[in-house]
């Protein structure tokens, strides 16, 4: 819960730091696999992200597809 009054903090600040971004992507890939229409929120996420989160979600994102698919 904590990590997602974080994530919300952070959006409503604008300030994201790799941390916070790690954090909350972790958290919404942890649900992935359990719900796969987030797929298509995370597509939403990807196109609207600078490059700096982009870059983060595509270095973490194998496991939890992989983990859709299995």
């Amino acid at each position: 819960m904590a990590v997602l009054c974080l994530c919300v903090v952070s959006e409503l600040a604008g300030v994201w730091s790799d941390e916070t971004i790690k954090l909350c992507l972790y958290l919404f890939l942890g649900l992935l696999p359990v719900d796969h229409r987030l797929i298509h929120d995370l597509a939403n996420i990807y196109t609207a992200a600078v490059a700096d989160i982009k870059r983060t979600i595509l270095r973490v994102l194998e496991t939890p597809v992989c983990r859709m698919l299995c």
